[in-house]
């Protein structure tokens, strides 16, 4: 069961959908793979989404975002620097050629129109 949450996004026109980022241990846990995940039942139940992108690790040190012109597409970043998008509302992810070193832990993500 995770119950460390990093970024919540919600759905802009379905309440019923959220995604996070979650991990089972904190931050500084040496145990803290994460993954991404969405429900579409207000939060009632989640479901992993990104199991092709494991692991993630340090769920305090990502960022994940909504494009506000797509509401589809979420975008995230890892803390080991590594970017993602998802285009069709986080079933499949993407690696996207970006990539910053290690020491530069994507923690904020923002999607300009």
């Amino acid at each position: 069961m995770k119950k460390y949450f990093g970024p919540v996004v919600l759905h802009p026109r379905e309440p019923n959908v959220i995604y996070t980022a979650a991990s089972a241990a904190p931050p500084s846990g040496a145990k803290n793979e994460s993954s991404i995940y969405k429900s579409t039942d207000g939060g009632a139940s989640f479901k992993e989404v990104a199991t092709e992108i494991r692991p993630l690790y340090i769920v305090g040190w990502n960022a994940l975002v909504m494009d506000p012109s797509d509401a589809e597409s979420l975008y995230f970043g890892a803390a080991d620097g590594k970017l993602y998008n998802s285009s069709d509302g986080g079933e499949r992810w993407q690696k996207l050629e970006v990539e910053l070193p290690r020491e530069g832990r994507i923690r904020t993500l923002a999607c300009a129109p």
